[in-house]
Formats: structure tokens, sequence, C-alpha cells
């Protein structure tokens, strides 16, 4: 797989050492399933997330009040 020249221009704009961290870190190869791992973990906490919106008020007062909750 060949860098995109947008990909390109954004590691050439950083420092030497920056761009070699990123060349060495996340090299071009695997670039892909990388990208498609991101997506389905953003994916998979958005749902999460949106649970969130459905808790009524009194679980989130009980939440709250949690005596378990307070030491973490």
């Amino acid at each position: 797989m060949k860098a995109s020249a947008s990909s390109m221009n954004s590691v050439a704009k950083t420092s030497p050492k920056v761009a070699a961290f990123i060349r060495k870190h996340w090299p071009e190869e695997g670039r892909a399933e990388r990208i498609a791992r991101a997506e389905k973990a953003w994916k998979e906490a958005v749902e999460i997330a949106s649970t969130f919106k459905k808790i009524d008020d009194e679980t989130w007062k009980w939440i709250a009040q949690s005596k378990e909750l307070e030491d973490i």
C-alpha cells in the first residue's frame, strides 16, 4: 500500500524525530486493518454511550449515592 499525499504531507510537516516515531510505530503495512479496528471500536463506544441517555433520573440518583462507587 502506498502512502497518500496528505498523510505524507502531515508527516513531512513534523519534526524529524516525530516523523521517525510515526513511521516506526504506525507503518503503512497494516494501516487499513488498524483503521478498520479503530472504526469498529468507535462504533461500539458510541453505542455504549448512547445507552446513558436512556437512564432515568432515579437510576442516576441511585448511582450518585452509591457507597460502592465512593472509592473509585
